[in-house]
């Protein structure tokens, strides 16, 4: 009995459009993007901190972590999943229909909303003093 190996036609695609991913990714963790509002208006927005949370995670700054913004990991977390799994279906099908096809596309997306929720519930609650109060801007 042979072992069925997926074959990947586009590869190509896949790594190409992984390889922005990552391009985009380094170009903000190296500092070259700053928050437009954090930028001009020098107030915190919802997402604010994510960056230096995930940065503090690397470095074992769970302290860190929490200071900058509690929900960095999850979103991390949550987009590497999306990211990992889009990526091999996009390698596998040439497109993103077969997350759609068995419910994923639903599940991500409904992912992102409840931590998009909850990111804009923190950064409420911390202008109100809680958490630590607003992130450094």
């Amino acid at each position: 009995m042979r072992l069925a190996v997926p074959t990947f036609p586009f590869f190509p695609r896949a790594l190409l459009i992984g390889g922005g991913i990552a391009a985009m990714g380094a170009s903000v963790a190296l500092g070259f993007f700053n928050c437009p509002i954090a930028e001009y208006l020098h107030i915190p927005c919802p997402g604010c901190g994510m960056t230096r949370s995930v940065l503090a995670l690397l470095r074992f700054d769970f302290a860190g972590v929490l200071r900058y913004n509690a929900l960095g990991p999850i979103h991390l977390a949550l987009s590497g999943w999306v990211i990992a799994r889009s990526l091999w279906v996009i390698a596998r099908d040439g497109g993103l229909g077969a997350l759609e096809y068995r419910g994923e596309g639903r599940l991500m997306v409904l992912g992102f909303l409840v931590v998009q929720s909850g990111q804009f519930v923190l950064w409420c609650l911390r202008w109100f003093g809680l958490f630590g109060g607003p992130c450094p801007v």
